[in-house]
């Protein structure tokens, strides 16, 4: 199993497809950064539940993409409470696509959250960046991740954007 270190979670077609383009996003700004996002990441034949727990446990930071049609996902807030049980070694972070923080699950509404506009997906970055520092990875400088911050976001905003209409 690879170690995973941002366990990407969704819920509905639009919570996946930007899900997806975060998926693919990440390393390109946190290069060494790996990230879990089902179903593309569980092997044909394996037990997907069994996959999806492992990568829980091992994971570090979690991003939930919450939409309007992911809101009432009872998945989500199990996967939210299960990287939440370990406070000192993984963060939550939540994804607000179209939504406003009240509107929530009432669990995940005391968590600090991220709201699918530039400048507070940058500080999402530097989050990310911040907390997946370990054995085999430095933190970006952040005058670097500024640049490729700047650089890739037009990229992922091209992509998610029509799905937030």
């Amino acid at each position: 199993m690879r170690q995973p270190e941002v366990f990407i979670s969704w819920s509905g077609d639009h919570s996946q497809a930007i899900g997806q383009a975060f998926k693919t996003w990440i390393p390109a700004i946190l290069q060494g950064v790996e990230a879990f996002f089902t179903p593309a990441d569980v092997d044909k034949g394996a037990h997907g539940e069994n996959e999806i727990a492992m990568h829980l446990e091992a994971a570090q930071v979690g991003v939930f993409c919450f939409t309007r049609e992911s809101l009432n996902s009872h998945w989500m807030v199990y996967e939210a409470g299960a990287l939440s049980k370990k406070l000192d070694e993984a963060q939550v972070c939540s994804l607000l696509c179209g939504i406003e923080r009240l509107q929530l699950p009432a669990p995940l509404r005391g968590l600090q959250t991220t709201e699918w506009e530039k400048d507070d997906i940058r500080k999402l970055i530097g989050t990310l960046n911040s907390a997946l520092v370990g054995d085999k990875r430095s933190p970006v400088p952040e005058e670097s991740l500024s640049e490729l911050f700047e650089v890739m976001w037009p990229r992922l905003d091209a992509k998610v954007a029509p799905l937030l209409e």
